[in-house]
């Protein structure tokens, strides 16, 4: 049965309505359907009889199935034993990097760093498990409308197209380099289809993003450079794991809620810089930023469809879709008018945090009047504590709990930025009336001295966190020593007091709003051993 003549209707097995075809290519069609056994739309990939890489992208897809980090497109189902040969997996609505750069122009740093962030870390995930993607284009990177990052078309992207490479970790992260590089400058530095200008070069090498584009933070300009081979003066970021790791220490901005598609005129292409000079060799010398332009505002799209398949691929197995759209038009930095003034106070702070730390802007020392930053720096006795064991921790409500919260807890002292503990995803802010909190609790193995604990958290952040210490084994028993609210990126939480024990818990009186789950990537402790 060719795919050319599967009409809307068709079930696989027995299962899958297809509704409508998104895009059809090399032999290989994408199309939009609905699993009639769990009611949720489905996206589902044909292949005509003689397409000759069924069996491999078959094979592709039973292997990026057996991913569980959340932020790569799941893949649900893959037979090639009967007539027509299929791939099922995740339907995702959102807005991909491309779009969001060419309609809203370059992403604030911090916000940069959180999106590529999250995306090194899902690729990294990707690696330890023995996959690539070896196809990242900034159609592959999607902020979904539940808030979350999305990668689309991990491993079987490379294999409908037959692509191999001989170092899979480099290909990865110079892709995630190149949509970091895009997120910053609004200029493309690679070779695959983009519809945004192509960056600049020098020799044959892109521009620094700083060149391109006042304000870059020197530390997020040096991740760039090196996992691009910009730089040749320090060593350069050959895997996701690295550039995962280099990112972690970048402060962030929490990306903003998804906010809807709105409606007015396409924002002035003047957002974009303008290129250096050709006869330039060494960087421009960096202008104070200028005030930031209004949010533009566009019409209502019309609905259209991303392709599926080989170049222009906007990633196998998922559809970024506004209605049923595969290329988005909904802007990143637009906000609900409810909150304007918290969320322009928050980006303010943001904003200026992020100067004071890399100390690439003199300008923020204008800002407002002369603020004094006490030093953050640990007291000559403190040592990092030795961490012995890591458990979940709830306080469930009556007949329910989260069994997730026991797992993986060792990941926050493992020393690898890729893993991470997590709790499920709940319905709201109260842990969907299923939890009182939850967390994680330390075991140092004998009583200490805690003076502070560092908390790199995942995800977006905005959640509430404790810090607890003492003897005792249950939130009741520990004392609150320190409380942060709205936490995201890394925490310091402090014991004042310095009171010992041999318990550190880490606790979530409530989840980050993306999602409503609680997520830890590393924790560090301080103090003195009693």
């Amino acid at each position: 049965m060719s795919t050319s003549f599967i009409e809307p209707g068709t079930r696989l097995a027995r299962r899958y309505r297809l509704e409508e075809r998104v895009h059809q290519s090399g032999g290989s069609s994408l199309w939009k359907a609905t699993d009639e056994i769990l009611a949720r739309a489905v996206a589902v990939r044909t292949f005509e009889p003689d397409f000759p890489l069924i069996a491999k992208v078959v094979m592709a897809a039973r292997s990026a199935s057996r991913l569980t980090d959340p932020r790569l497109t799941q893949v649900f189902d893959a037979d090639d034993s009967g007539e027509l040969a299929y791939v099922v997996s995740e339907w995702v609505v959102g807005e991909t990097l491309e779009n969001m750069i060419s309609t809203g122009g370059p992403m604030e740093p911090g916000r940069a760093a959180t999106l590529l962030g999250e995306a090194s870390e899902a690729i990294a995930a990707a690696h330890t498990s023995g996959l690539a993607h070896l196809r990242l284009t900034p159609r592959d990177l999607l902020w979904t409308t539940g808030n979350t990052v999305k990668i689309l078309g991990l491993g079987v992207d490379a294999a409908l197209t037959g692509t191999t490479v001989d170092s899979p970790a480099l290909t990865d992260t110079q892709g995630l380099a190149q949509m970091l590089y895009l997120a910053l400058t609004a200029y493309w530095p690679g070779t695959a289809t983009c519809k945004l200008p192509a960056a600049p070069m020098n020799d044959g090498v892109p521009y620094a993003p700083h060149q391109l584009r006042a304000g870059v933070p020197q530390a997020l300009d040096r991740i760039t450079c090196r996992s691009l081979g910009i730089s040749s003066q320090e060593p350069p970021l050959t895997s996701p794991a690295q550039l995962a790791e280099a990112l972690s220490g970048v402060p962030r901005i929490p990306l903003p809620l998804f906010a809807g598609y709105p409606q007015g005129p396409p924002p002035s292409v003047a957002q974009r810089p303008a290129p250096p000079s050709s006869q330039r060799t060494r960087a421009m010398p960096m202008p104070a930023p200028a005030p930031l332009p209004a949010p533009p505002v566009r019409p209502q799209p019309t609905p259209s469809y991303d392709s599926g398949y080989g170049a222009g691929d906007s990633g196998y197995g998922a559809v970024s879709e506004i209605g049923p759209s595969g290329t988005g038009t909904g802007k990143i930095g637009k906000r609900p008018l409810i909150g304007v003034a918290a969320g322009l106070a928050a980006l303010v702070i943001g904003i200026v945090g992020w100067q004071l730390a890399q100390g690439h802007d003199s300008q923020a020392k204008k800002v407002g009047p002369t603020v004094s930053v006490a030093p953050t720096t640990p007291k000559k006795s403190d040592v990092k504590l030795t961490v012995q064991s890591a458990s979940g921790l709830d306080d469930p409500r009556p007949g329910h709990g989260d069994t997730s919260v026991g797992k993986g807890a060792s990941a926050v002292f493992d020393g690898h930025p890729s893993t991470i503990w997590s709790s499920q995803s709940y319905s709201s802010a109260d842990f969907g009336n299923y939890e009182k909190g939850l967390g994680v609790l330390l075991d140092m193995g004998k009583s200490v001295k805690v003076s502070r604990v560092k908390v790199v958290l995942a995800g977006r952040g905005g959640a509430t966190l404790e810090l607890r210490l003492g003897d005792g084994r249950t939130p009741g028993s520990l004392r609150i020593a320190d409380k942060r609210t709205d936490a995201s990126g890394t925490v310091e939480l402090r014991n004042d007091k310095e009171t010992a024990g041999q318990y550190v818990l880490l606790w979530f009186d409530t989840p980050a709003p993306a999602g409503f789950k609680a997520q830890i990537r590393d924790v560090t402790v301080y103090g003195q051993a009693s």
